[in-house]
């Protein structure tokens, strides 16, 4: 057992590390990191430019390319995909040490959402399991490039380490900190729609018709589902489940070329001005990405009820349906709420408003990530001990992607304007 320890302690000593052995920040060097870009040929960037994999699928959707065109937070956003296996590889040596946690898996500020009575990060369509320090750079590389679109570059430094710091220090802590609400939070909830009417217009605004083909082939899962809401719910009404109404949602980024459809239900009563929106949602992720997993549906509504800050009804796998082939997409289903906004980086005023989403996240991280291992303390203390160890090295992660997005929205976007396109402001 002796042995043992000496043996573990010796690990970590060397987790502190260099590339090189010496105790510096370790950069991803572009040999070891650089991704394989077969869409990426006749668009003039740097080699060390992170470029999505999809591109010629996003200049065919032009609303999508417009919109990254316009926006290098956009961008960012269209390139988790590409950007977690950089994150593994420049932790590849400490990867056995960090404990396996529960992800948000795309963490970053435009995730952070307002209701009525709630906030916190959104959109689980990432969810997986994993080391942590994949939702640390991520949130941080957003935080840089929101920074630098505003002109606080300078500010950003000392932002990164108090959010490092905010999340060890709710690790370390037997209960998370009590803070206030971000006061983002109440400007946010002033354009929530007023009434359900105006919410339930817009639903139908953001969606177009299906064909009768797709229709036919949601039905099959979205009768599974119905049936297995009302099992759950036998004390609503019968009818309360009944499709009213299917649209394909256009809304998103990283999800926008993948297919998504919204299911308008009959709702307590007649009235349509208490329907029920349930979105359906394909897993389009393979079962790993790096050193990440994803677990399918069923782990993404198991991980969402960890994250999620609202109460969450309706959510499930879409049930297998006996006939249907085993490679088809799976389905996960969620209901939609309509006091519900995302913030927007250019609704931030100043360097405040985003030190206070930033430490806020952090408690939400820290809080959820280590819930895999129930009331076992030694997942949290052996977090705290690696980003101690690892800060310069997390830290310089976090520079060095966000250097190479915006050396590869520069690249995306002279190659729109080569196509023809105009930049656009995303949707809200």
């Amino acid at each position: 057992m002796r042995r043992r320890i000496i043996t573990l302690a010796a690990g970590l000593v060397l987790l502190g590390l260099g590339c090189k052995g010496e105790r510096v920040p370790c950069t991803p060097c572009p040999a070891c990191t650089e991704l394989d870009r077969p869409d990426a040929e006749n668009l003039k960037a740097p080699a060390t430019a992170i470029v999505p994999r999809d591109l010629e699928k996003i200049f065919g959707t032009p609303t999508l390319a417009a919109e990254m065109m316009g926006s290098p937070f956009v961008y960012f956003r269209k390139i988790n995909t590409e950007t977690i296996p950089l994150t593994c590889k420049a932790f590849e040596d400490a990867l056995r040490w960090f404990p396996p946690f529960d992800l948000h898996g795309d963490a970053h500020l435009e995730q952070f959402a307002v209701s009525a009575e709630h906030h916190g990060l959104s959109d689980y369509d990432d969810v997986a399991t994993g080391p942590g320090v994949i939702d640390l750079v991520r949130f941080g590389v957003s935080v840089r490039i929101a920074a630098r679109m505003k002109g606080w570059d300078d500010q950003v430094p000392g932002l990164i380490e108090d959010f490092i710091d905010r999340y060890t220090e709710t690790l370390a802590a037997d209960v998370p900190p009590d803070a206030p609400a971000p006061s983002v939070v109440p400007r946010i909830r002033q354009d929530i729609a007023a009434d359900r009417h105006s919410w339930l217009g817009w639903v139908s605004s953001v969606t177009s018709e299906v064909s009768d083909d797709v229709r036919a082939e949601l039905e099959p899962g979205s009768t599974a589902y119905r049936k297995l809401m009302q099992r759950r719910h036998p004390d609503l009404p019968s009818t309360f489940f009944d499709t009213k109404e299917i649209g394909h949602l256009k809304l998103g980024v990283g999800s926008r070329l993948h297919p998504k459809f919204l299911f308008r239900v009959e709702g307590p009563s007649p009235d349509p001005d208490d329907d029920v929106i349930i979105e359906f949602k394909p897993v389009t992720r393979a079962t790993n990405n790096g050193c990440v997993s994803y677990g399918g549906a069923t782990s993404i509504v198991r991980t969402v009820r960890l994250f999620a800050n609202e109460p969450v009804r309706f959510i499930a796998q879409v049930p297998y349906v006996s006939g249907e082939p085993l490679d088809d997409m799976p389905y996960w289903a969620r209901e939609w709420l309509e006091s519900y906004a995302e913030l927007r980086v250019d609704e931030l005023k100043d360097i405040d408003e985003l030190r206070q989403v930033v430490l806020d996240v952090a408690i939400e991280l820290a809080t959820v990530h280590p819930r895999l291992h129930g009331k076992d303390t030694q997942a949290r203390r052996e977090q705290v001990a690696l980003c101690s160890m690892l800060r310069p090295r997390i830290i310089s992660t976090i520079d060095d992607i966000a250097a190479r997005t915006w050396q590869g929205w520069d690249a995306f976007a002279a190659e729109a304007k080569r196509r023809g396109m105009s930049p656009k402001a995303p949707k809200k």
